[in-house]
């Protein structure tokens, strides 16, 4: 991160006081593999239970 990155980040923390989120921890476990040519991965948490990760753009 870039100095100017810092600073921007480090006011817009100060001016916001933002709320920490009330969820549970969770611990996803990333198991790589190979199909043909490609590498997939699949993800599990520790209960041995397949979750999905999407990407949410805010």
């Amino acid at each position: 991160m870039g100095k100017k990155d810092y600073e921007g980040l480090a006011f817009y923390l100060r001016k916001y006081d933002l709320p920490i989120p009330k969820t549970n921890k969770l611990t996803i476990e990333e198991v790589i593999y190979t199909s043909g040519n490609y590498y997939k991965r699949r993800y599990f948490d520790m209960e041995g239970n397949e979750v999905e990760l999407r990407r949410i753009n805010a």
